[in-house]
């Protein structure tokens, strides 16, 4: 009888989890941000599905990359982008885009500090660092903006993720078909980044890396070398073909 007078103590969430919350709910305080023209005029690339494979840029009024020819390997993304943005043309999808992708990149970001961290103190440690930074100041305000940069980081963060976990020290021993599929992710999201906008060539040096450290063993050198061939060529036609 004693017993059941005596409450029970509440159980607060963990450090990591309430800065995980923190940093949903700023997030979340985006969906108030007013649109910009930076948001929409960078989807209008989408036209080069509509415009014969052309980008019309809005940014300049003459010179070479005023009629860009995208890239062949670039317009699957560009047929899609172009039916996406036609389908949902009202611009509160702007903005509840914006707030999806940060939403999502959060959560891999909760996967990759789990992979990197080695104890369960240094992954509390790294997560609360990771989501206190994320939800301070405008910070927040500035992720929630449809921009390209968005799914650059999206692709980014996946690929270190990809990286980091065929050296974590956890990590199963897979064969060669489990790096070549880690190496094609990579090279995938390389792809996306330099779809979506030129300046995915600025961070082509970081997929590069990525590419190279996909997997650990010597037997998966052939996937790695052939990925990192693989977005150098791409990165060379984008530059051409951008100019």
């Amino acid at each position: 009888m004693n017993k059941l007078l005596v409450a029970s103590p509440l159980r607060l969430p963990s450090a990591e989890l309430l800065a995980l919350l923190i940093a949903i709910a700023s997030f979340l305080f985006g969906l108030l941000v007013p649109i910009y023209t930076d948001e929409v005029g960078w989807r209008f690339q989408a036209r080069s599905a509509i415009d014969d494979g052309v980008d019309r840029s809005i940014g300049e009024n003459c010179g070479p990359n005023t009629l860009a020819v995208v890239p062949l390997f670039i317009q699957p993304l560009r047929y899609a982008s172009a039916t996406v943005n036609l389908a949902f043309a009202d611009p509160i999808f702007v903005r509840l885009t914006g707030v999806t992708f940060s939403l999502v990149w959060l959560t891999i970001l909760w996967r990759l500090t789990g992979a990197i961290a080695q104890t369960t103190r240094e992954r509390s440690t790294l997560r609360v660092l990771a989501f206190s930074l994320s939800s301070f100041g405008v910070l927040p305000f500035l992720l929630v903006l449809s921009r390209p940069e968005q799914p650059i980081l999206l692709a980014l963060t996946v690929s270190i993720l990809v990286a980091t976990g065929a050296w974590a020290q956890n990590a199963p021993d897979s064969g060669p078909t489990a790096a070549a599929g880690r190496a094609a992710i990579v090279v995938t999201c390389g792809a996306l980044a330099l779809g979506y906008h030129p300046k995915g060539i600025v961070y082509m040096p970081m997929f590069l890396l990525c590419a190279g450290l996909s997997s650990s063993r010597r037997a998966s050198v052939c996937a790695r070398f052939i990925a990192v061939a693989a977005l150098v060529g791409l990165s060379a036609g984008a530059m051409q073909d951008f100019g």
